[in-house]
């Protein structure tokens, strides 16, 4: 059979810019792996409220790396083990919750205010924990955790309950604190997520009711939980991101990235809805590799597809498949702040439309290099095209032997 020296000619080269690519960005990667790797201090504290008829008791679940000052000056330390904490001299671990201690003292406030009054300050008192056994028996919940319990009066009579995290300024490392109100006599757990250098209304406390409590603020948290949804995703959705730009990279036009993102975003609202009604819930240890193994396709597809074959039903296909487990993955992050079953739609819907709000940020970004590419160089573009895709298959493919491996 007869080859046509054009049509080889043509496949000759778009294997040898594949390879170039490929080329240059595994030289890049072996320098920007050990950034790729490990698990880092947290971002957010989680705190566990219980309001009582005379006070307000709360549990911190405090990282402890976030209690070595060094460490809140580098977002990327990895973070301490279980086993570490546990192995600590007496001294070392009194000097480790004392600084977790004032860490948190500096930064959370409580107020109470009679109607149109002015915020009062409440008294924050904070248990002992000078004796190395009870620090050992506090120090059970499944993480490098330094469990921090505080117990606040309130007044007499009728009032308002407001909770401030002030912006510790001097750290690099400030993370939010996410607070998991459990009301009297009730199986209901609300989340109210505090930004750094915010103030949340807590409740309405009533003495002479037995401390019956109004309902929140919905906007309030409403406008956090958008928050949170476009932080996961800018800055903090790196393998999110890269599942987008695969998108982009891929061509077909604005029409077609338009479908395609519309298919990612139903499917990751599918499972984000069902992981709120307690129907799926999926380990993280099987979301997060099959999400690492999805940037990785969508790099492989983009390098292989035969030119003017992206607009497929097949890609569709496979975009909303990927995009469930992405929900998936959306969903494992709101519940590590909420307890099982207690994810509601006033959470769901403005995180999910925070996350819509990321991914639009992030084609905005790649449509911008992509118009600045073009019109500095636009024969550049095919092997800036390549070179992209070939990256997201690196990194995805790291990520995926990593999670795999736990």
């Amino acid at each position: 059979m007869q080859v046509e020296k054009g049509s080889f000619h043509q496949k000759l080269a778009k294997v040898i810019d594949i390879w170039r690519a490929l080329r240059f960005w595994v030289v890049m990667f072996l320098g920007i792996t050990p950034m790729l790797a490990g698990a880092h201090v947290v971002s957010h504290l989680i705190g566990d409220v219980e309001l009582q008829e005379e006070r307000i008791v709360m549990e911190i679940a405090f990282d402890s790396g976030l209690a070595i000052p060094e460490n809140r000056q580098d977002p990327d330390i990895p973070a301490p083990t279980l086993d570490w904490l546990r192995a600590l001299s007496s001294e070392a671990s009194l000097a480790l919750w004392k600084e977790a201690e004032r860490f948190t003292a500096d930064r959370l406030r409580l107020y109470w205010k009679v109607e149109e009054g002015e915020l009062v300050p409440l008294p924050v008192l904070w248990s002992d924990v000078t004796d190395l056994s009870t620090r050992r028996a506090l120090t059970e919940t499944g993480g490098a955790m330094i469990p921090l319990r505080v117990s606040v009066p309130i007044p007499d009579g009728k009032g308002e309950v407001f909770v401030e995290w002030l912006d510790g300024v001097e750290d690099i490392v400030e993370p939010a604190l996410y607070l998991r109100v459990s009301e009297i006599d009730s199986d209901d757990t609300l989340v109210f997520p505090i930004a750094v250098g915010a103030m949340q209304f807590l409740g309405t406390y009533d003495a002479s009711l037995d401390g019956e409590r109004a309902v929140e603020t919905r906007d309030a948290t409403a406008w956090r939980w958008f928050i949170e949804g476009l932080v996961h995703v800018v800055p903090a959705g790196l393998d999110h991101i890269l599942f987008i730009v695969g998108l982009f990279l891929a061509g077909g036009g604005w029409r077609f990235l338009t479908v395609q993102s519309l298919m990612f975003t139903l499917a990751h609202t599918v499972t984000l809805g069902l992981a709120s009604w307690g129907v799926v819930g999926v380990s993280s240890t099987v979301v997060e590799p099959l999400i690492a193994l999805s940037i990785c396709w969508v790099g492989v597809e983009n390098l292989l597809r035969r030119e003017n074959a992206v607009q497929s039903r097949s890609r569709l296909v496979a975009v909303f498949l990927f995009g469930l487990v992405h929900g998936l993955g959306f969903a494992g992050v709101m519940q590590t702040l909420v307890p099982e079953g207690g994810l509601s739609w006033g959470a769901v819907i403005p995180f999910n439309l925070g996350v819509e709000a990321g991914q639009i940020v992030v084609l905005l970004a790649a449509g911008a290099l992509y118009l600045g590419l073009r019109r500095w160089r636009e024969e550049a573009i095919p092997l800036a095209s390549k070179a992209g895709s070939c990256a997201i298959v690196l990194v995805g493919a790291l990520w995926f032997v990593q999670r795999l491996a736990g």
